[in-house]
């Protein structure tokens, strides 16, 4: 019942007049989810963020096509009016190679609310979001919160400098507990 939302919300997404041969899960399984997060300042000081992905490729029901965060920016005017920009897929990239270990880059400071998913060969989707909104915000906040949190000499874009979603504070992104 929890994942009902969720579900309703990327049907809406997702419904067109044309035909799809997707079938669209919500990853309940640990299928998908996020393993840790990391913040960081590249090229001209510019901000980023990394999020580490893991797949459990047993549970998924084909090889894996594509791994990514089906999102859109947002902001608010002056006025506090919200603006929002139109859905993309950002996708992964593997990580090292790994056929289950992935990473999606984001710069750090836009907002974008949004899904983590993995497509099979199959044609079946799995969504991994939150549970208790449809998505996932990732706000400038969460890049402050993680660059206060890494040590000083981890400024990089790095598996080894990632906050852990065992961390309380990065929970939402690994509401199952998924390890």
């Amino acid at each position: 019942m929890r994942r009902a939302g969720f579900l309703f919300f990327f049907g809406l997404i997702f419904s067109t007049n044309a035909v799809s041969t997707e079938t669209n899960i919500a990853a309940k399984n640990c299928e998908v989810f996020v393993d840790g997060v990391v913040a960081y300042y590249g090229a001209y000081s510019n901000p980023f963020l990394t999020f580490f992905i893991k797949t459990l490729n047993y549970r998924l029901d084909g090889e894996i096509t594509e791994v990514g965060f089906h999102s859109r920016q947002f902001g608010y005017d002056a006025d506090s009016v919200s603006h929002h920009g139109r859905w993309i897929d950002v996708k992964a990239t593997s990580f090292i190679n790994s056929k289950d270990y992935w990473t999606i880059k984001l710069i750090g400071r836009f907002q974008y609310e949004g899904a983590f998913y993995v497509k099979t060969s199959k044609g079946t989707v799995y969504w991994h979001g939150p549970l208790d909104v449809p998505n996932f915000p990732v706000t400038s906040s969460l890049f402050d919160y993680l660059i206060e949190r890494e040590p000083e000499n981890c400024r990089l874009d790095s598996h080894g400098c990632a906050i852990s979603t065992r961390d309380d504070a990065l929970s939402y992104f690994n509401s199952d507990r998924c390890y």
